[in-house]
């Protein structure tokens, strides 16, 4: 008997915006293999319209627009919800799976008009913190946020935020009441669809915390970690620092990232910055630490062990509780010693490991003596970087997490 499901992503492999895509693709791989057929419906790309990549079927047919600028988000706010619903709908007179899962959360606005029109079962992934957000970060005047979101608590924190996802909040957004208002209604539009969704799958215990908060029943929650293909990281030669020590940073580089946070702890200190990815304060990286940073841009996932074996350690300053932390999993696949923020789901993933170390959040001095700590003790290096990797081992898997995937579809099927 055939077992079938439609994923409804926002972005699709190639077109990454950040972990979320590679894990998604992951998961669908994953599926297919646990007997699904699997069906993407996802927005256009330079990818071809229709095509079947390891027997994932991929519908490259809806509209949105992109995630870092002003126009984009608006395009997105605005035509994304009616687009997604209007090729949901043809799929749907044509075809009925078993299961509807919304992979991404900007999915969730579609969750109130598809659970009035069919009785299909809809289920969510809950990747990120924006449907419990307007801003998306859960930060709150520079610390984890741990309220509900009113209209007369999100202005204030708003304006005195300076980034804004992947954009930087500037004076025009932080004064413009229809920033706030559009952004506060994006905020109602998701919250609407919480209770229209039949079974969630967060990827961190920071989520589910959030999930319980917003009213879910915990019999209606089941936590499920990102995959992550750590196949040829834990092949990498452990790091061997030479005279100056490596620090590693993977991700956009913004605000909410921490970006400013290393900038500032890096200061003075002899080493250097290998940074993959890009946003708008690498212009800050640059202006603070001059020819000590190394920008590679974007680092393909096909050649991020290149990027780990030309890094001794790697940081994650991030301010805002990341979800999950792909780079955490990777970086200490790659037996690299980590330095993360204590918040999110960077303490799921390094628990109890000797060989990382969590520092307070935001706190660039904590940040600053762990980096001069190795910088200045070489041996330290490889020997929690083995630790790291022992720790890690084959945890996450994408087999073992396609297959708790297939299990919980199965139950709600």
């Amino acid at each position: 008997m055939n077992r079938t499901v439609l994923i409804i992503s926002e972005y699709w492999v190639p077109d990454e915006k950040g972990g979320g895509e590679r894990s998604a693709q992951q998961l669908a791989k994953g599926l297919v293999k646990e007997g699904w057929q699997v069906t993407v419906l996802t927005s256009r790309s330079n990818a071809p319209f229709m095509q079947t990549l390891d027997g994932v079927e991929i519908r490259r047919c809806m509209t949105t627009g992109r995630p870092d600028t002003i126009s984009g988000n608006l395009k997105r706010d605005l035509i994304f919800k009616n687009s997604a619903l209007r090729q949901c709908r043809a799929y749907l007179r044509k075809h009925q799976p078993d299961i509807i899962h919304l992979m991404n959360t900007s999915s969730l606005v579609l969750a109130s008009s598809l659970s009035r029109e069919t009785k299909i079962p809809i289920t969510s992934h809950v990747n990120s913190a924006v449907i419990f957000c307007p801003k998306g970060d859960r930060i709150r005047y520079g610390k984890e946020c741990g309220i509900r979101c009113s209209f007369s608590e999100f202005v204030p924190c708003y304006r005195a935020s300076r980034g804004l996802g992947k954009m930087q909040n500037g004076w025009f957004l932080r004064n413009n009441p229809f920033a706030w208002m559009l952004l506060y209604r994006r905020h109602r539009n998701f919250q609407s669809g919480i209770p229209r969704i039949k079974a969630w799958l967060p990827i961190g215990s920071g989520l589910v915390s959030l999930l319980t908060l917003h009213g879910v029943p915990s019999e209606r929650i089941t936590l499920l970690s990102n995959p992550v293909d750590t196949t040829k990281l834990l092949k990498l030669p452990l790091p061997k620092p030479e005279k100056r020590l490596r620090v590693g940073y993977v991700g956009a580089i913004t605000e909410a990232k921490g970006a400013r946070i290393l900038a500032e702890a890096l200061q003075g200190l002899d080493v250097e910055l290998h940074v993959a990815g890009s946003g708008p304060l690498a212009g800050l990286l640059l202006e603070k630490l001059g020819q000590r940073v190394i920008l590679h841009g974007q680092v393909p996932e096909s050649s991020m062990d290149v990027f780990y074996s030309g890094v001794d350690v790697v940081a994650m300053p991030s301010l805002c509780a990341e979800a999950f932390g792909r780079v955490a999993v990777e970086a200490m696949a790659a037996g690299r010693p980590i330095i993360a923020s204590d918040i999110g789901g960077f303490r799921d993933i390094v628990g109890k490991c000797a060989g990382a170390t969590l520092v307070p959040t935001g706190s660039s001095r904590g940040l600053r003596d762990e980096i001069s700590r190795y910088s200045e003790q070489h041996n330290l290096v490889k020997k929690n970087g083995m630790i790291c990797r022992t720790h890690i081992g084959e945890k996450y898997s994408k087999q073992e997490i396609s297959r708790i995937f297939s299990g919980f579809l199965d139950v709600i099927r």
